[in-house]
């Protein structure tokens, strides 16, 4: 069988790439893994200039690439162009879904949308994977998206939503089923589990932080925080973005700059030798956030987490006594929390066993086998995961 997926994520040529194509974070692990279900996928996504810092290899044979020109705009401006851009290409979009024997649209997505609306007035079976924060739709397209899926799943439509929890995501709907996201297989665990040492630094108590560094994801509240601690600590600050020449202003101003490492933009594999040398992971996060894959990395790596109660988060960390949920989103609490458990190593061990015990839940094989059970309920299919996931 073969799968049809429209995707907004960016991709880039790489002569390094076996594939010859590239992009950075979790998508390539996803795609890999909705890859090891079929026989044939293929990825209808938006192409851009190379940007080869932390980037990462599609690999899977079995993947053809289909890129498309991205819009230079931004705004209002991009999202006429990407209008204009599945008018004048419907043909070419139209042809590719009849070839297809099912299409998955990960959302939000404006290229995604073009692709989903295609397939659903052309009866094609739809597989939608809502990757946004559910339980927090800000803008027009958000509620458009969630009241598509909760009006039609089930009907031609296996719809997951990223995150999780004790109730369903729609009692108006209870085809859409919770997923989780991963970036990590059974091995990556393994070999985490088996690379990180169970003794910590005495002289220096490292914390990190990772992520797209923009202020709502909490870089500036811990960089913040680091002035009332008063411990010999080191903090990681793993990521790049809008933001990151700001926070390290910061620091300068604040006299902290000696106490902070800014890695920028590093590979996955780089993002895990780092913060396995950590003792916490920190992330006051007051970002509209599906299910962070680098929470779940830092649990891998068996750090306590500290962050805030935003979608998920809570049902993952309380529920596995892994970490802190902050009562509020300030320096003074972060310092707070860092400083309880610096002082309680007792807990930080016990709280590490029980994180690097839940992140072996969340593989990427048991995410592959979650999404071919809502498949094959919704439309009766046998689909199974036909080969190993590549990384």
């Amino acid at each position: 069988m073969k799968i049809l997926v429209f995707s907004h994520k960016p991709i880039w040529k790489s002569e390094q790439s076996p594939s010859g194509w590239a992009t950075d974070g979790g998508f390539v692990f996803h795609m890999m893994a909705i890859s090891s279900l079929f026989s044939e996928m293929e990825l209808m996504t938006l192409e851009v200039p190379g940007d080869h810092k932390g980037e990462i290899y599609f690999k899977d044979p079995n993947l053809i690439i289909s890129p498309i020109r991205a819009p230079k705009h931004s705004g209002i401006k991009r999202k006429l162009s990407i209008l204009w851009l599945g008018i004048r290409k419907m043909p070419y979009f139209i042809s590719k879904i009849k070839e297809s024997d099912i299409v998955h649209i990960p959302i939000p997505s404006d290229f995604g949308t073009i692709g989903m609306m295609l397939a659903w007035w052309l009866r094609k079976p739809l597989f939608i994977r809502h990757c946004g924060n559910w339980k927090n739709e800000r803008t027009t397209a958000e509620r458009f998206w969630k009241q598509f899926l909760i009006k039609n799943a089930g009907n031609r439509i296996a719809a997951l939503a990223t995150g999780g929890g004790k109730t369903v995501p729609s009692n108006q709907n209870p085809e859409i089923a919770w997923i989780f996201s991963s970036s990590l297989t059974y091995n990556d665990l393994r070999d985490i589990h088996e690379q990180v040492s169970s003794k910590e630094n005495n002289s220096t108590f490292r914390i990190s932080i990772v992520g797209r560094q923009v202020e709502k994801k909490g870089t500036g509240v811990v960089i913040k925080a680091l002035t009332f601690i008063d411990l010999p600590i080191h903090l990681d600050v793993i990521g790049d973005g809008p933001d990151l020449n700001r926070f390290k202003e910061l620091s300068k101003t604040l006299g902290v700059t000696e106490k902070i490492t800014f890695h920028g933009k590093v590979s996955n594999e780089s993002v895990i030798n780092i913060i396995s040398r950590s003792a916490l992971f920190v992330f006051p996060t007051t970002s509209s956030e599906g299910f962070p894959k680098v929470v779940l990395e830092a649990m891998a790596c068996g750090l306590p987490i500290i962050t805030t109660n935003v979608s998920v988060l809570p049902h993952l960390i309380k529920g596995s006594d892994s970490g802190i949920i902050l009562e509020e989103v300030s320096p003074e609490a972060v310092a707070e929390a860092v400083t309880k458990l610096f002082h309680d190593y007792p807990r930080r061990q016990v709280m590490k066993q029980n994180a690097i015990a839940a992140a072996k839940q969340y593989s990427l094989e048991k995410w592959a086998e979650a999404i071919a059970e809502k498949i094959n309920q919704t439309f009766g299919w046998e689909i199974r995961q036909k080969r190993p996931i590549l990384k």
